[in-house]
């Protein structure tokens, strides 16, 4: 896989990521600790250790779409985009109408080379609500990255 500009790549990430999802919401209370655990070792930087976090709500509460959504955020800064498409794709699967999960997977099918997959998921999410032009910014970037 080629290397990226981590300087470049972790803002543009962090625009599309839209927000990390820190407030609370759904799952069981032993996944929403899991969950809140796993939000602020992200927002200190240790994504390993919060994606573990996210692990744990996700088997204590398979139907947690936040987890899904921070885990996917994290793979994607962690240059594992494989991961970061499956998180993302169980976040569609949870949260179909939901334009930012789209534009999230767009961004992991990006960093993948699968310009086809990206491009699909790019019009869903503009359909759904996600601004086409900041979204197809991010995209070329991660393309002129590979």
């Amino acid at each position: 896989m080629p290397e990226m500009n981590t300087a470049k790549v972790l803002p543009m990430t962090s625009a599309l990521i839209l927000t990390l999802i820190l407030a609370v919401c759904g799952g069981s209370s032993a996944a929403q600790e899991h969950f809140a655990a796993g939000a602020e070792l992200q927002k200190q930087g240790q994504f390993e250790a919060a994606i573990t976090e996210y692990e744990e709500a996700i088997r204590l509460d398979p139907d947690y779409r936040d987890a899904y959504t921070n885990q996917g955020a994290a793979y994607l800064i962690l240059d594992r985009p494989e991961k970061a498409t499956q998180s993302f794709g169980e976040w569609i699967r949870l949260g179909p109408e939901d334009g930012a999960a789209y534009a999230n997977r767009a961004l992991s099918f990006t960093h993948l080379g699968k310009d086809l997959e990206a491009q699909k998921d790019v019009e869903r999410a503009v359909a759904l609500g996600i601004g086409r032009d900041q979204l197809e910014r991010t995209i070329e970037d991660m393309k002129g990255q590979r």
